[in-house]
């Protein structure tokens, strides 16, 4: 039967090529019964190097019989080897593009394509991609880690490995994300984190010193509606859940996999803090998971301990991470007071990492102050000193001290200076 179910041209003469690229009068029964007689037409190119079997994968449009697919391997498997001379991309880089989301057809294309020539998963296309790069489903990307188990770690023209690709891609769904991390902690992918542990890629920066944790916080600004009271996130949509993962095994890696990392929950805010997530993330975070405003990290550190640490002048964006992040963390309406009073592992107070870190009165330290105004006549635990005396040496580096920050804490509590006389 014909494609538009009208009545095919006459199909005499023509060669496989010609009938598969013929879009209005395309007809399976005539292609099968050229290919039977003149099976070397499955070699026959055309001008960008592309056979009637990459035609026949790229049609998306009417389903492919997969008999017909098996023959044009059948008859002359060098054409898997073959590229488009426009992209570079063989076979199987096609196959992964057009069919890799469809499990039920898709999967026995590339298992053909993988089995009479499973060299393919290495190919490299003119943007530096291997097929992996491009997977959208999970048993295609067993398949192609199986075959070539160190594409996990390929690296494209951007410096992107197929997990940088994998977040950014609205094509390839979070679960796939997930899998690449997985297997790429098992083929000790990026950095190592503790004791025979790898990142599995989620520490790895791409060609610009972008973590996929950034791509997707950049992603997930960009694609959400602005309105006066900020970002509206979905928490339903492919990029939330994609960060949600790769925020988690971040969290992982980072901390060197805690003990008991497998039976525990791993938190969410924890991570989106530490890498500078945009206040307006953080803020959709808590509104999902409140109580862990007040959970502590594998360190002892709670959300507001680990913003306490980065002062942030922002990215290479122009957006400011950290803006704000410090007020939406102390909201009176979650307790988000009571973290001010919640020392870290080394015993210190946020206020006394704040100010010890270099940030300034207004740039969060007068929020921690009137979130636990008793954290004025505390001594730090580290130095012996007052938040004042932190601020006015800033580690020890004069040059940076901030004097309106210096005055401010002293103005809030000038009793701290009776304190130090009597001492």
């Amino acid at each position: 039967m014909s494609y538009w179910c009208q009545r095919p041209q006459d199909p005499t003469g023509q060669t496989v090529l010609q009938l598969v690229t013929n879009i209005k009068y395309l007809s399976w029964e005539a292609v099968e019964d050229r290919l039977a007689k003149f099976p070397r037409d499955a070699a026959e190119k055309d001008r960008f190097g592309l056979t009637s079997l990459h035609h026949v994968i790229r049609k998306r449009h009417c389903q492919v019989p997969l008999h017909i697919i098996k023959y044009l391997i059948q008859a002359d498997t060098s054409v898997l080897k073959l590229s488009d001379s426009q992209t570079g991309r063989n076979a199987l880089h096609i196959a992964c593009i057009d069919h890799s989301s469809d499990e039920v057809n898709g999967y026995p294309i590339i298992q053909m394509i993988l089995d009479a020539y499973p060299e393919g998963a290495r190919h490299i296309d003119k943007e530096g991609r291997i097929p992996l790069h491009k997977v959208q489903s999970i048993p295609i990307a067993r398949e192609l880690i199986k075959v070539y188990p160190d594409g996990l770690g390929i690296r494209s023209s951007f410096g992107r490995l197929p997990l940088h690709d994998a977040v950014s891609d609205n094509s390839i769904p979070p679960e796939v994300v997930e899998e690449l991390i997985v297997q790429g902690r098992a083929q000790k992918i990026g950095t190592q984190c503790g004791d025979g542990n790898y990142c599995g890629g989620v520490l790895v920066k791409d060609g610009v010193g972008e973590m996929p944790i950034k791509i997707l916080f950049r992603r997930l600004l960009f694609s959400s509606k602005s309105t006066k009271d900020g970002l509206v996130i979905d928490s339903d949509s492919p990029l939330w859940t994609k960060l949600c993962i790769i925020a988690r095994a971040s969290y992982l890696a980072i901390n060197e996999f805690p003990k008991d990392w497998k039976s525990k929950e791993i938190p969410l805010l924890h991570t989106l803090v530490e890498f500078g997530g945009h206040v307006d993330i953080i803020q959709h975070a808590l509104d999902l998971y409140p109580h862990e405003i007040l959970m502590r990290d594998s360190k002892g550190r709670t959300p507001l301990c680990i913003a306490s640490e980065t002062v942030d002048n922002g990215d290479h964006t122009g957006i400011k991470t950290r803006e704000g992040v410090i007020d939406v963390l102390l909201d009176a309406r979650r307790s988000g007071k009571e973290a001010a009073k919640m020392v870290n592992h080394e015993q210190r107070l946020p206020l006394h990492v704040a100010v010890e870190k270099g940030r300034s009165w207004h740039n969060g330290v007068e929020t921690i102050v009137n979130a636990e105004p008793m954290a004025l006549q505390t001594r730090d635990m580290q130095t012996g000193l007052y938040p004042f005396q932190l601020a006015a040496i800033q580690s020890f580096n004069w040059d940076n001290a901030d004097i309106n920050t210096v005055y401010s804490l002293l103005y809030a509590n000038p009793d701290v200076m009776r304190s130090i006389a009597d001492d």
